[in-house]
Formats: C-alpha cells, sequence, structure tokens
C-alpha cells in the first residue's frame, strides 16, 4: 500500500512538473472562415502569451531548421548577410528609425514578461492545404527564452527595433514555403 502510494504522489509531482514548465509560453491557435462580399477568407490565428518573468524573442525565419540549436539561430537569423547587411548591424546603427519592419529580414517581437502576441495569416486560396501551411508555421515560427543564448543582443538594443504593434497581419501567399513539403 505504501508503495503504491509513494507511486501516485510521484506520479502527481512529475505530471504537475510537466504542466509547470508547459505553462511558460502559452500557445493558442484558431482557424476561421468568413467572407467579406463574395471573396471567402481563411484566417490562421496563433497567439503567444508569456506567463513567466522571463523574456522571449519571436521571429519568422524561412531557412530554419528544426535541428539548429537556439545558438544557430540566432546566428542564422541576426548575423548572416542578407544582402548588404546583417540585423544586428541595423540593430546598431543610429538611423534606425527608417527601417520598416520585412518579415525574414528584420520583423522580431520581444514577448515581455505576462505579454502576449498574435499572428493572424490570411489567405483567400480556397484550395490551401490547411495542414501543410500550419506545420510550415510551427517550423518557421522562432520562440527563444533570452537568456538561453548568449549570441541575441541585449534586450536594450533589440527593444530599437522591436515590432511594437501586440499583432501582425500576412497573406498566406507572402510566406516562404519549403517546396518539398
Amino acid at each position: 500500500m505504501i508503495n503504491s502510494t509513494w507511486i501516485i504522489i510521484l506520479g502527481l509531482l512529475v505530471g504537475l512538473d510537466t504542466f509547470a514548465q508547459s505553462q511558460s509560453i502559452k500557445v493558442d491557435s484558431s482557424i476561421n472562415k468568413y467572407f467579406v462580399d463574395k471573396t471567402e477568407y481563411t484566417q490562421i490565428t496563433i497567439t503567444y502569451s508569456n506567463t513567466t518573468s522571463d523574456y522571449y524573442i519571436l521571429w519568422l525565419d524561412s531557412q530554419v531548421d528544426s535541428l539548429m540549436t537556439n545558438d544557430e539561430k540566432v546566428r542564422n537569423y541576426y548575423y548572416v548577410r542578407k544582402g548588404d547587411f546583417t540585423l544586428a548591424d541595423l540593430i546598431h546603427e543610429h538611423l534606425i528609425n527608417e527601417i520598416p519592419t520585412r518579415i525574414y529580414l528584420t520583423f522580431y517581437k520581444i514577448l515581455e514578461p505576462t505579454n502576449q502576441f498574435t499572428f493572424i495569416f490570411l489567405s483567400t486560396d480556397k484550395n490551401m492545404e490547411i495542414e501543410k501551411v500550419l506545420s510550415e508555421l510551427r517550423n518557421q515560427i522562432v520562440l527563444i527564452k533570452s537568456s538561453d543564448t548568449n549570441r541575441l543582443p541585449t534586450i536594450s538594443h533589440l527593444e530599437k527595433l522591436n515590432y511594437k504593434g501586440e499583432f501582425i497581419s500576412i497573406p498566406v501567399e507572402t510566406l516562404k514555403f519549403h517546396k518539398n513539403k
């Protein structure tokens, strides 16, 4: 009887610990369809809620690989040249107020403690394969705890180009999807 009680208690503690860890970032998603006049829209909404006291950084990266470490993801997005610049170069420039937010190039969002951010993806493509789009989005949305890597610029530097909105709407047709999926 005592052994089975300990097994139950241990099971409950492991379950509670797993639940607590999964509550650090809460991810909610929904898919809705609606019409504007005769045009049907599919809306995919993904909301990230930070329920911790830690800072997280979110961005979209079409070059990310699921096998990459956090440091490799940061290096790829912030320190690899995209044309004449790296994102890290722009963050440290003095003319940063003139730089527009561009998906895959300069977009990132600091997810502050107790805040949330929402991606809204819209499409009018009636043949869109929603599961494939969701799978691609899961791969492209990068979420990194700022303290989990020493490669990120500091939060004070990141604030300079941080996307200021609480949500962003992106047409699905403008996203870069891998062709082999």
